[in-house]
């Protein structure tokens, strides 16, 4: 899913996560984080004070080289 978020030069939001049934996404990335790939996470506060939290895979190491 980041992969394809990042071919397609958007963020992965957490609610397509939360559809996608992945339990404990924050131990998930913090997995592949170990393995290598490097993860941003943005958070942005919407003027009725929702947090919106969206992810962004900035090197994959099975597909890059450093």
């Amino acid at each position: 899913m980041l992969r394809d978020a990042r071919a397609q030069g958007k963020p992965l939001q957490l609610p397509t996560i939360m559809q996608a049934g992945i339990a404990q996404h924050g131990a998930r990335f913090n997995e592949i984080r170990a393995r290598g790939f490097v993860i941003e996470n943005e958070l942005q506060r919407s003027p009725d004070g929702a947090v919106r939290s969206r992810y962004r895979l900035t090197f994959d190491p099975e597909r890059e080289a450093r």
